[in-house]
């Protein structure tokens, strides 16, 4: 059977790291050829790609006309492309189903679970950037409806999507897991002796459903409480507004001094920072999948999580949680982390092996598998 997988140009650090797992896979099924289309930028990004997938670099993905982007159809020449490889299904790896592929299965991972919640869309405030948002939310939802199978990368995505309302016509669960570049032999050297301050470790863009103002004002208390602590920021300002609230509240209260963000570094640069941190934090309120607090747990470092359903399934018992809508319970999860060290030893020991079920190369064989029963109808 013939998978035709579209890449497209680009993508986040996460979706990145998947594409590298799915095309690194070293079990790929004999009766499977698989085609990766992909930008050069792309492909330049994803090294290591295993001999039993075919690779198939094309400009096209920027050559669409302004009537083919606004109406999100793939261009011509693209169609013919993948045509010429006759696919039994294609597989939307990163974005949406484009217009012009109709006639073949289709399979849809879904990778954002904003697209599905408009309240925290509208949240983010009048900008071009929601606009844009908003537009890429209509097509997500096209796609959830359209496709003929949608692979969700958590329950809690799943079930996002349902009460929406969208209906789809079916659907796969497979979790995600993090990257090989955060797996390490042995555990990172938090609360390490004689350092004197206490490094938190937040990395997300700056919107809304991160909630980083809560997370900034539990830091606020701990220093209040005479705790030398910094908390360290990682991610993009997408939205504005928030992004404005954010720098307003540091200024407020001032606390540059402890407080540091920081827009962008190299993906494969975040290992070594998560090492340097002693309690890394995940606050979000909507995500696919925990895949950010996997990267945490294979490291080896104590965890404090948003009691949220994609964040338990994959921490189970090993961080402590809080409730976003209650800071005190935010300060609360961190003072006691910060003055329990064999509670943080039991968490950091239980999510290092925890980690260790998730992985890339069994998500890329789960998603093979699946193929091969799509396509025989199992």
């Amino acid at each position: 059977m013939n998978v035709a997988i579209i890449g497209e140009t680009a993508g986040s650090g996460g979706l990145l790291a998947l594409m590298r797992g799915v095309l690194n896979c070293d079990e790929i099924p004999s009766n499977i050829n698989v085609y990766f289309f992909c930008s050069k930028n792309l492909h330049e990004l994803l090294p290591d790609i295993s001999n039993r997938i075919n690779v198939i670099e094309t400009g096209l993905f920027y050559d669409r006309s302004l009537k083919e982007k606004l109406t999100y159809s793939l261009q011509r020449d693209f169609i013919a492309l993948v045509k010429s490889y006759n696919p039994d299904i294609v597989f939307y790896i990163n974005g949406s189903l484009k217009k012009g592929l109709e006639e073949y299965r289709s399979i849809f991972l879904f990778n954002n679970q904003l697209y599905v919640d408009m309240k925290k869309l509208i949240a983010l405030g009048l900008s071009k950037t929601t606009l844009t948002l908003l537009r890429e939310a209509y097509y997500a939802r096209k796609a959830l409806r359209n496709a003929d199978l949608v692979i969700f990368s958590s329950h809690f995505s799943k079930d996002g999507v349902e009460k929406s309302g969208i209906r789809i016509k079916d659907s796969a669960v497979i979790s995600l897991s993090c990257s090989n570049v955060f797996r390490r032999e042995g555990r990172c050297a938090y609360f390490a002796p004689g350092k004197e301050v206490i490094d938190l470790l937040y990395i997300s863009s700056i919107l809304p459903y991160k909630n980083q103002l809560p997370v900034l004002h539990a830091t606020r208390r701990l220093h209040d409480d005479g705790f030398n602590v910094k908390l360290t920021l990682i991610g993009k300002n997408i939205a504005k507004n928030y992004a404005k609230k954010f720098y307003a509240y540091i200024d407020k209260f001032g606390m540059r001094d402890y407080i540091e963000h920081i827009e962008w570094v190299k993906y494969d640069d975040i290992p070594a920072i998560i090492d340097k941190c002693d309690i890394f934090i995940n606050a979000s309120s909507t995500d696919t999948c925990g895949t950010s607090v996997c990267e945490g747990m294979a490291r080896g470092t104590v965890i404090a999580a948003n009691n949220t359903s994609f964040n338990k399934d994959m921490l189970a018992d090993a961080g402590e949680y809080f409730d976003i809508n209650d800071e005190d319970t935010i300060y609360a999860a961190l003072l006691k982390l910060i003055e329990n060290p064999e509670l943080r030893d039991e968490y950091a020991n239980k999510g290092y092996e925890l980690s260790r079920k998730y992985t890339l190369d069994d998500t890329a064989k789960a998603y093979y598998s699946l193929f091969i029963k799509d396509k025989s109808g199992i």
